[in-house]
């Protein structure tokens, strides 16, 4: 099947090889309400999936999924169904007292999520794994007033991912659905494709992109003018993540003076890009993300880019303390006498003291908590880096928590915002269904590196 989509790619070699292999990823990592727990299949209008008898939170294609899955489910089956008893009496399914709880102003679905997650736990004497997590924050309820009564909740016959207790219900949310159930439906084909198949690993540049003679600023487009169709749209949607990282970086760098103010990134011929919590990265991975070519592609003076990954001590990366990869070029690149270098260090002050050490261009983060920017291995080495033109870049999840991040930065140091914190043009496309609604928009959909913000220290009234 991989052999098939690569020469449906057209070519041949390391130009057109845009899918190096499928990374499988363990079975038990993945839930969708509605689709087979151990298979995975998704729902159908002529499916027979049906529902856990004894807990209604996780669903089976037949009674050898279900005996197979079995042995992991049984644990989470028993406490959630006591839970269930404890706060609703005999007979109650866990989540039924959802609606009454949401229907309160001072409690968000969330909210409620959390105080049953916490309560399964300490049923259980410990943490829920990253499944058992998913299958309670994903259960199958009414989009509009929460209702976990599975002889009434029919879902969408589009996406399969939206479920309503009633045709009322159903109408009241048509005009918002009928605009992201396409989104919903790419959801869904999205998980299918990772739980089954497994994540595809980028070979080379996923998305064909021409070398420019000429700068033009990537600001005023989107990912969907770069992540042009490929393969399928689920398979095309995973790639787009990897894209995401070197498109954001060229976006928000677009947005700093680099150098102190000397420079413009479209005048750098070489770019050094310093990551501190790599790990965070693609599938854990940075170094899984061969898409930095975008940038030499996109400007046309660059020679020469080096992207350092640095983790704390108790984080793994491929490669071990210390890696070095080197990264296929197209042709053309090649031709130009192109180079991209990537380096894995693990932990901070292995960076600092490293022989491979360069101060860097711009640092490249996720938002991270205040005492994980600011303080690495529990010691005074403060970020951003010391010297006030290495700029910050941040990628984040939550907008709140990046807007905490800004503000406790500005009590520690004086800044400059070069690009104020702003839903990110270039986030990835894979869609993934959440209980919360972190965009704010209706959509209930999360994306990879769904906000932005660039930044800069202030010293003596100069950036």
């Amino acid at each position: 099947l991989l052999t098939e989509k690569m020469a449906a790619a057209g070519g041949s070699g390391m130009e057109t090889n845009r899918i190096r292999e499928f990374m499988k990823v363990g079975q038990k990592s993945f839930f969708m309400a509605g689709a087979c727990t151990e298979c995975h299949k998704i729902p159908s209008e002529d499916d027979s999936i049906k529902t856990c008898s004894n807990c209604r939170l996780v669903w089976y294609c037949g009674k050898e999924c279900q005996k197979n899955n079995w042995t992991y489910h049984k644990e989470l089956c028993k406490a959630t169904k006591s839970v269930a008893e404890d706060l609703g009496g005999p007979g109650t399914y866990l989540l039924e007292t959802a609606r009454d709880a949401v229907g309160r102003q001072d409690m968000h679905f969330v909210e409620y999520l959390n105080e049953i997650t916490a309560a399964v736990e300490k049923k259980l004497n410990r943490r829920l794994d990253a499944l058992e997590g998913k299958i309670i924050q994903s259960s199958k309820v009414c989009l509009i007033c929460k209702s976990t009564k599975h002889a009434d909740l029919k879902p969408c016959k589009i996406c399969y991912l939206v479920f309503y207790c009633s045709e009322d219900h159903a109408n009241q949310d048509s005009v918002r659905h009928s605009k992201f159930c396409p989104e919903y439906l790419l959801t869904l084909k999205c998980y299918h494709l990772v739980a089954t198949e497994g994540m595809p690993l980028a070979g080379a540049m996923p998305f064909r992109l021409p070398r420019v003679s000429e700068y033009k600023a990537i600001s005023g487009t989107t990912m969907k003018d770069y992540a042009k169709p490929t393969f399928e749209p689920e398979i095309d949607a995973c790639l787009s993540e990897y894209v995401s990282y070197s498109l954001s970086l060229l976006y928000g760098l677009e947005h700093i003076d680099i150098k102190g103010g000397t420079k413009k990134i479209y005048e750098k011929k070489e770019l050094t890009v310093l990551m501190l919590d790599a790990y965070n990265g693609q599938f854990g991975s940075m170094e899984h993300c061969t898409t930095w070519e975008y940038l030499l592609h996109l400007l046309p003076k660059l020679r020469e880019i080096n992207i350092i990954l640095n983790e704390p001590n108790n984080k793994t990366l491929v490669g071990g303390d210390y890696g070095y990869f080197d990264v296929n070029l197209c042709s053309d690149c090649l031709s130009k006498k192109c180079k991209i270098n990537v380096t894995v260090i693990k932990g901070y002050d292995s960076y600092k003291c490293a022989t491979v050490h360069r101060k860097p261009d711009v640092i490249y983060n996720h938002v991270c908590y205040s005492k994980q920017l600011f303080f690495v291995d529990d010691k005074q080495d403060y970020l951003p880096y010391p010297e006030p033109d290495v700029p910050l870049i941040l990628l984040g999840t939550d907008k709140h928590t990046m807007e905490h991040t800004v503000r406790i930065m500005k009590k520690m140091v004086k800044l400059k915002i070069s690009l104020p914190l702003q839903e990110n043009p270039f986030r990835g496309m894979r869609p993934v269904k959440t209980p919360d609604d972190i965009f704010e928009n209706g959509s209930f959909l999360y994306y990879i590196n769904p906000f932005i913000l660039a930044m800069q220290r202030k010293v003596k009234g100069k950036v």
